[in-house]
């Protein structure tokens, strides 16, 4: 009876003091370079914002700046892979998807996302655009993988120097 008693509390106290263990997500991006390029744009006498959708047409919502560069764009795919399958089909994955920079004035002003395969949205439908989009997806069914793309819309500022300019943001996955 001492015996299975000091086994029990062993087998106890191990498990409290044991650190939950954390799935490896990783993601990755294609393609791999700064997606989406504009082109060559041509910048007007007022603000003009292009829309790029998740399929990669570009569309100018407003303004006047001139796009050379006719036709679409790659918008870019992300893939989210869970390493340590078991966890990402018990928690849910938070999604967020901000602006780090460009290599000129323009800016992303907003984010969209389409085309989730692999799992499901946790509120039932893809998010609503925003600045910095964030999202949760339900936790993952074998294989433990999610892939998505991501559209947006680009601010060009009136007046500033013509020219090719990229567009840098971050996806980033974590197990909630």
């Amino acid at each position: 009876m001492t015996r299975a008693f000091l086994t029990i509390l062993v087998t106890v106290a191990a498990l409290a003091f044991t650190a939950p263990a954390m799935a490896q997500i990783s993601v990755s991006r294609t393609p791999a370079a700064n997606a989406p390029v504009l082109g060559a744009v041509i910048r007007g006498g007022t603000t003009s914002t292009f829309s790029v959708s998740t399929a990669g047409v570009v569309t100018r919502t407003s303004g006047d700046a001139i796009r050379l560069t006719g036709g679409s764009v790659t918008a870019p795919s992300f893939s989210v892979v869970c390493n340590l399958d078991i966890l990402c089909n018990l928690r849910y994955i938070r999604i967020t998807v901000q602006t780090t920079g460009a290599s000129g004035p323009p800016t992303i002003t907003k984010f969209r996302v389409s085309g989730l395969t692999g799992t499901t949205y946790r509120q039932g439908s893809a998010p609503a655009e925003a600045s910095v989009l964030t999202f949760d997806l339900n936790p993952f069914i074998l294989p433990a993988y999610a892939n998505f793309t991501v559209g947006m819309d680009v601010q060009v500022p009136a007046g500033t120097a013509s020219g090719v300019d990229t567009f840098t943001f971050s996806v980033t996955a974590t197990q909630l």
